[in-house]
């Protein structure tokens, strides 16, 4: 239960074995041990109303350029959990963190989604060796 992230804006807050999830960099101090994979891998973060951590899963892994999802995959388990919100974060094994246009429209289409399940995609957000990139963080 130590916090792995200094800056006490973005300090990952873990307080009685859960893990309070607001900014994309907690997410990233949180899944940073994950991501360093030789081919792309999906994980989805199931979050309560209050964005503590239900469960962290993978749903997809791929190839060294692409893994295939589907919006059945990603929000199965979170429909299950009653997950109020989900983050969907990959790694880009190329080492580009920058969100591919893939990125953006696979975003649209999970977002889109979760307007009619009642599931807030909170945040979309890539990986890759020098950093992440995240929709959230992007939106003008």
């Amino acid at each position: 239960m130590k916090p792995s992230y200094n800056s006490r804006r973005n300090r990952l807050v873990v307080k009685e074995g859960r893990v309070k999830l607001t900014n994309t960099a907690q997410v990233y101090a949180y899944m940073k041990h994950d991501l360093n994979a030789d081919r792309e891998i999906i994980w989805v973060l199931h979050l309560n109303g209050k964005n503590v951590l239900l469960k962290k899963e993978i749903v997809s892994i791929g190839t060294i350029d692409t893994a295939i999802t589907d919006v059945r995959s990603v929000f199965r388990t979170a429909i299950v959990d009653g997950a109020a919100g989900i983050i969907i974060v990959h790694n880009h094994p190329s080492g580009d963190s920058e969100l591919s246009h893939e990125d953006r429209r696979i975003y649209g289409i999970m977002n889109e989604a979760g307007k009619l399940l009642g599931i807030k995609v909170v945040d979309f957000i890539a990986v890759g060796k020098d950093g992440y990139s995240s929709v959230l963080e992007n939106r003008s």
